[in-house]
């Protein structure tokens, strides 16, 4: 895999899936180019992207294996809109 375009994927994030899965729309083309994009380019958030659209597709077990190889390449993820001075998101399991 390369990184070259690592920068032109355009984050799709949970807030825009679920509204495209709750309009009912099919995430089918979404996955596909997902999974094109991925198969070329090393890019965490992709990956992150597909496998939400996995898990909404009740595909959960690939979903967990997509979004571990997430999770290899980058531990810390920051929102879109976030605020650059914010400190990265963490999981809490309370």
């Amino acid at each position: 895999m390369t990184d070259t375009g690592s920068m032109n994927h355009q984050l799709l994030g949970v807030s825009t899936l679920l509204r495209a899965a709750a309009a009912g729309e099919d995430l089918t083309p979404v996955g596909m180019s997902l999974l094109e994009y991925v198969q070329q380019h090393d890019h965490p958030y992709a990956l992150l992207d597909l496998s939400l659209v996995l898990e909404m597709k009740y595909q959960k077990s690939a979903a967990l294996a997509v979004q571990q190889q997430a999770l290899q390449m980058r531990r810390l993820y920051r929102l879109k809109n976030a605020n650059p001075g914010s400190p990265p998101l963490r999981r809490c399991w309370c």
